[in-house]
């Protein structure tokens, strides 16, 4: 009996194909964040037939071989779903042998496009203090290409003045120049992140304002009193607003310039008109909060001015 010879030939280098048949370099992408990513590998020759096989990180992936036109030719299809974060940079290979210990080998790198991870106002969390200017800094981490920072408040876009971005690309600081008013005390500054190529690709952050200001004042007489018709003997009543913030601390009330009644803080006061030479009977005063601007009132017979001083916390 004569003796048999089998002929052994390892397989071609494999090639890394994607969905539409292009060969990848070593470095593929980007793909999406979210998305699917489809590889394909394709290995010609081998005696005897060669086996393919997909890995990650020493890790054996589930692949499915598909039909192929050319002869000697075996084509494998690797489908990574949901691709996250934790596939960035990620290595995959290919791998065909047809025999013990001999095989060849194909590796394609893979980069993603990043939502933003994270997004802080990174300084601005004091009361700030009306018509001062003010620079706050608002901090991107995780997008990829970098996210673009925009500013808003009360739904108008404003202005921001620089945007830098780190080194390796992870971060990025946005800065705003602002002089908050007293109207803004309250409403909402927000930082937001955007990364346009990616689906969902919008993250923000906000803070409510707290704007200290100086008060405005409004001192006027009671509701249903006519100011045209206050005889002698009758009862006198007086408001007044007082908008600041902090809130009021002290309010005093002064007659024709004269400290009257000092307390704690007052919103109205009751005098009793006693005679044409302008003499008031204080009766009562009642505790609440205060808003608007100072202005003299006016008696029919006598001319008498009303002051409110107020004092708020530093």
């Amino acid at each position: 009996m004569k003796p048999s010879f089998v002929t052994l030939l390892p397989p071609d280098v494999p090639k890394i194909h994607n969905e539409a048949g292009v060969v990848l370099p070593s470095h593929a992408g980007p793909y999406e964040e979210g998305g699917d990513l489809v590889l394909i590998c394709v290995v010609t020759g081998g005696i005897p037939t060669p086996k393919i096989t997909w890995s990650s990180n020493g890790k054996t992936l589930p692949s499915t071989m598909i039909d192929y036109a050319h002869e000697s030719t075996l084509s494998s299809r690797l489908v990574v779903r949901n691709l996250s974060r934790a596939h960035q940079h990620s290595v995959y290979s290919c791998q065909a042998s047809n025999f013990y210990r001999r095989n060849v080998t194909a590796n394609v790198t893979i980069e993603l496009r990043l939502r933003p991870l994270a997004v802080e106002i990174v300084n601005g969390s004091s009361p700030l203090s009306a018509d001062r200017r003010y620079i706050v800094q608002c901090l991107s981490v995780g997008s990829r290409p970098p996210a673009k920072i925009t500013w808003w408040m009360g739904g108008v876009q404003l202005t921001a003045t620089n945007q830098t971005t780190s080194e390796d690309g992870n971060s990025t600081l946005a800065s705003l120049s602002f002089t908050p008013t007293r109207e803004d005390h309250g409403k909402t500054l927000i930082c937001r992140a955007t990364n346009e190529l990616v689906k969902r690709g919008t993250k923000e952050t906000s803070m409510k304002l707290n704007v200290f200001y100086l008060p405005t004042l409004k001192l006027e007489l009671g509701i249903n009193m006519n100011p045209e018709d206050i005889e002698e003997g009758d009862d006198v009543y007086f408001e007044c607003k007082v908008n600041a913030n902090p809130s009021a601390y002290k309010v005093v009330w002064k007659h024709n310039y004269a400290k009257q009644f000092p307390s704690s803080c007052l919103v109205s006061l009751t005098c009793r008109w006693r005679s044409r030479g302008s003499s008031l009977d204080y009766v009562h005063a009642g505790p609440a909060q205060l808003d608007l601007i100072d202005a003299p009132l006016h008696a029919p017979v006598n001319r008498c001015i009303w002051e409110l001083e107020m004092h708020i916390s530093p």
